[in-house]
């Protein structure tokens, strides 16, 4: 009866893990375009260098600290912005899609790199898309947390009953 239970509760909770990685993604795309938003201001309104931005965005944004802390160190030698930016991405272990990974792969390439209003026009674009991004993860979300969590108990008492 004990394994039985066991069984069930482990079951039931990795399905409640998965929801939470829903969740968590969720969370994570609102904080980047919030995060869009305020670096668009920055730019063009504060005209600060982008490790002081980057040093802002981690200090605001505690769940996309990963990415935008290793981007405040100063740029120097070798490599740039796009290069650090790539490289926080990659190590940031943020729970992004592939098309999430190469839309920020892409800001990355922009931001720096060309005028102030150049970069403007590409976060208004990124923002417009982490928008839809971000409405089809809480439709994601809202579709398949319940369903995550059922099917852990479901496995769970399946399991039981076949070993029983």
């Amino acid at each position: 009866m004990l394994g039985a239970l066991l069984i069930v509760s482990g079951t039931t909770f990795c399905g409640a893990a998965a929801a939470r990685r829903l969740g968590r993604r969720t969370r994570v795309l609102a904080s980047l375009a919030s995060a869009a938003e305020m670096l668009a201001s920055e730019i063009e309104f504060c005209m600060n260098p982008l490790p002081v931005i980057m040093g802002k965005l981690a200090r605001r944004y505690e769940t996309l600290a990963p990415l935008f802390g290793p981007c405040a160190k100063s740029i120097t030698g070798e490599s740039g912005f796009e290069a650090n930016w790539s490289e926080a991405l990659a190590a940031s272990g943020l729970p992004l899609n592939a098309d999430e990974r190469t839309l920020l792969l892409e800001l990355g390439g922009v931001l720096g790199r060309y005028d102030a209003q150049g970069q403007q026009n590409a976060l208004a674009q990124v923002k417009r898309r982490l928008s839809d991004m971000l409405a089809d993860a809480r439709a994601e979300q809202a579709a398949k947390s319940k369903l995550f969590g059922f099917m852990g108990v479901a496995a769970g008492l399946l399991i039981v009953i076949l070993t029983v």
